[in-house]
């Protein structure tokens, strides 16, 4: 190890033997938080939970709603008084690498899609964002699960892609600033279906949001690859995003009748910052395998 002390691992991970099983009590007054639950103890690591304590109608829903979000958590067992679900997922079907890499390009269709609609104004191109927002939850729970079972030794760092247990920091971040990006695409497809296409930005906002999108590219692209020349565009991307964006400012008495816009170029700037966390994520990981010794970098994507 760096400070030159010696690290004793198997060659195999410990696969565990006991299956884990969670009881998760719904609150009928707030069945939401109780699908909060659910999702935590799935991320956890959990193989069994059983959803119980209120109508069954409520159990369904709260089951129904972790169903629809996590991958591999399937209503196996429904009784009166409970509902179970059981993860059913093999993390070798899906790997770390592959769901980081769906999960990217799928946000990068969302914005190419919210750009279209920006421009046509067709309410289903916008709802088709909305739609894809299910996956790209699907998607972060089951990396976030797969650091988990790593962090515990129940997998190896190499089956995820990784090389040693701090790297998993900087994957926990770039993972959540695309989920936010996407949470943010939603939002803005949502806006343009909420204007009843009455929704119509100046050519410099659009400019605008073009630029936040290029900053996004580069930077998942910066975090698959591990490549230092992409974070560099990044970085050349938010530079011309910070003066388009001067301009949009000056400018947003043009948007006033519309006030969809307003949250709209909100969202833009987020995704721009996202973006340059994603950016300086993939940075700081090229850095850290230098320090570990790393020559050759693995491609996360």
């Amino acid at each position: 190890m760096p400070d030159y002390s010696l690290k004793v691992y198997p060659l195999r991970s410990m696969r565990r033997e006991v299956w884990r099983v969670r009881e998760v009590w719904v609150n009928s007054n707030d069945p939401d938080a109780s699908v909060m639950e659910v999702l935590s103890a799935y991320l956890a690591g959990y193989d069994t939970i059983k959803v119980k304590g209120a109508e069954l109608s409520t159990l369904k829903y709260v089951a129904g709603v972790a169903r629809k979000k996590a991958i591999g958590l399937e209503i196996l067992e429904e009784g009166t008084e409970e509902v179970t679900l059981y993860s059913v997922m093999n993390t070798s079907t899906l790997t770390m690498r592959q769901a980081l890499d769906k999960v990217m390009s799928t946000v990068r269709s969302m914005l190419d899609d919210v750009e279209e609609s920006l421009i046509s104004l067709r309410e289903e191109v916008a709802k088709s964002v909305v739609e894809r927002d299910d996956v790209v939850d699907k998607l972060f729970l089951l990396v976030m699960r797969q650091l988990n079972q790593a962090l515990l030794g129940e997998i190896s760092l190499g089956e995820i892609g990784l090389s040693s247990l701090p790297e998993a920091i900087y994957v926990v971040i770039a993972v959540k600033s695309v989920e936010r990006i996407g949470d943010h695409a939603v939002l803005m497809a949502q806006k343009l279906v909420e204007s009843s296409k009455k929704l119509i930005l100046t050519d410099e906002a659009l400019n605008l949001f073009r630029a936040a999108k290029e900053a996004y590219i580069h930077s998942s692209k910066a975090f698959r690859t591990l490549n230092r020349g992409e974070v560099l565009k990044v970085l050349e991307a938010s530079k011309k995003f910070e003066v388009l964006d001067k301009a949009v400012k000056e400018n947003v008495a043009t948007l006033m009748p519309f006030p969809e816009a307003n949250v709209v170029l909100d969202s833009v700037r987020r995704v721009k910052a996202y973006s340059l966390d994603i950016a300086e994520s993939a940075l700081n990981l090229m850095t850290l395998r230098e320090v570990m010794g790393e020559g050759t970098p693995i491609k996360l994507g």
